[in-house]
């Protein structure tokens, strides 16, 4: 009836959003990765003078590498009946970033 139609219909919202935000975190994870060994790379390379600031921004780059990394291990193991808490809880930590970077 109505009901199995209205809980299939969230289940295959849930598939198509999920899908979607796995992708996009994914492709950020794969950016971040590169970045950061571009960037041990240069500190690896670089006078005394710039090597301390390029390894504070190497670790800086790998804590939100991890951040990202844990968001999108929630995204695969998050649920449909979850997804809807799952979605406020990164807006939430989005806007804390938002904040601190201001």
């Amino acid at each position: 009836g109505d009901a199995a139609a209205r809980a299939e219909q969230r289940r295959r919202r849930f598939e198509t959003e999920r899908d979607a935000l796995l992708k996009r975190l994914q492709s950020r994870l794969e950016k971040l990765d590169v970045r950061l060994e571009e960037l041990k790379k240069r500190a690896a390379e670089a006078g005394e003078r710039l090597k301390p600031r390029l390894e504070a921004l190497a670790k800086k780059l790998a804590e939100r590498r991890d951040v990202l990394a844990a968001r999108l291990e929630k995204a695969r193991k998050a649920t449909a009946e979850a997804w809807d808490e799952f979605k406020a809880t990164i807006r939430d930590e989005k806007d804390e970033r938002d904040d601190e970077a201001n």
